[in-house]
């Protein structure tokens, strides 16, 4: 984006003075800026710990062994709503203490036992999220293909 907005001519040269802004701090401190224009708090960055914290921590358990072949995040999204980290209605509260952390991915060994994923919920009534995540991982024998998150680099 650099490029094409012609802050740089060229790819090296681009990379190098973006690196020179993330190796001196300077990057850290616009995002805490933005986080405050926003109207967020930017000392939670540098203390997490003092983000809202869930009741409830359940991990999803693969029940398969080999690798992870598919993800559907559709379902994760379900689960996560069910959690309280989405509305079903319009006038439901998020909780931002809740939420899914994904352990495993496409291509993934694993073992019965291994855990999937970490749902976090304050929510006493979390049956329907875990069915939900843990129905969203399907399982093969042969090891998929690694996914290509960058697929191409435009200079």
């Amino acid at each position: 984006m650099a490029i094409l907005g012609e802050v740089f001519t060229d790819f090296e040269t681009a990379y190098e003075a973006l690196q020179k802004l993330l190796n001196s701090g300077a990057a850290y401190e616009k995002f805490k800026e933005f986080v405050s224009i926003q109207g967020g708090n930017p000392d939670l960055i540098e203390h997490p710990e003092k983000l809202p914290q869930a009741k409830y921590h359940i991990e999803v358990k693969a029940t398969h062994c080999g690798y992870v072949g598919a993800v559907n995040a559709e379902s994760i999204g379900m689960a996560a709503m069910h959690l309280g980290a989405g509305r079903m209605t319009k006038d439901d509260v998020i909780d931002y203490a809740a939420g899914i952390t994904m352990v495993k991915k496409v291509g993934h060994t694993v073992s019965p036992g291994d855990t999937l994923c970490i749902l976090h919920t304050n929510k006493e009534d979390f049956n329907e999220a875990k069915a939900l995540a843990a129905e969203a991982f399907s399982f093969t024998d042969i090891q998929p293909e690694k996914l290509v998150y960058i697929h191409q680099i435009i200079q």
